[in-house]
């Protein structure tokens, strides 16, 4: 259920309030989307916008796992059929109920915290506060 969904975000971001980087990624790794979520903290002298110019760059996320630290995560506990009814189609519909609901939980954090939403392995990812993808 949405709620249910909405709840589990609302928990982790306010959990992981002191992160500068939350991250939720739809992940299809299994036979149904679910939701991942990471709370990171970025390494000292490290910037986040700097590692996300080098991931557009090659497409390759390690280059922002290279500069954090794991805060905390929920992995393949939120599954998402009622975020996606057509999945894997309409995953446009789907995407915009999951960034209203990632919008709403991210109240929970600093205006300093970035948050993001991407699926796996996808560009550009979108940021939460404004809703867009992300502005490098």
């Amino acid at each position: 259920m949405k709620t249910d969904i909405e709840g589990a975000v609302r928990v982790f971001t306010a959990a992981h309030r002191h992160v500068d980087l939350v991250e939720a990624v739809v992940d299809t790794t299994g036979s149904r989307p679910y939701l991942n979520l990471w709370a990171w903290n970025i390494h000292q002298g490290k910037r986040f916008k700097d590692a996300m110019r080098e991931v557009a760059a090659t497409r390759n996320w390690g280059f922002l796992a290279d500069i954090v630290n794991e805060g905390g995560s929920s992995t393949f506990i939120i599954a998402l059929e009622s975020m996606y009814p057509d999945w894997p189609d309409a995953l446009d519909e789907g995407d915009k109920r999951m960034i209203r609901v990632l919008q709403a939980a991210a109240s929970a954090l600093p205006e300093s915290t970035a948050f993001i939403f991407h699926h796996v392995a996808a560009w550009p990812p979108v940021d939460i506060r404004t809703g867009k993808a992300i502005d490098l």
